[in-house]
């Protein structure tokens, strides 16, 4: 995951996130945790039968393109600096 956020490990909530919407549009997620601490430790995903997590135009767009845009335009900015 470090390489599609340029080695900046601060841009991996930006690339999770778009991950999550979609899969909170169409799919299933389930989280393991921790009972005495409610700390998640784990989390299951699943899609729909045929389905991709980016299938649809509206997550695809919604959901990816525009993180993927910010993205690109933070990692150039940390190369640079």
């Amino acid at each position: 995951m470090r390489v599609m956020v340029g080695d900046d490990i601060s841009l991996l909530p930006d690339l999770a996130r778009p991950i999550f919407r979609a899969i909170a549009l169409a799919g299933e997620y389930y989280t393991a945790t921790l009972n005495e601490t409610g700390k998640v430790i784990g989390i299951a995903v699943w899609m729909p039968a045929g389905q991709d997590l980016f299938s649809t135009y509206a997550s695809l767009f919604a959901c990816w393109l525009l993180t993927w845009c910010k993205l690109i335009r933070d990692v150039g900015r940390s190369r640079n600096s």
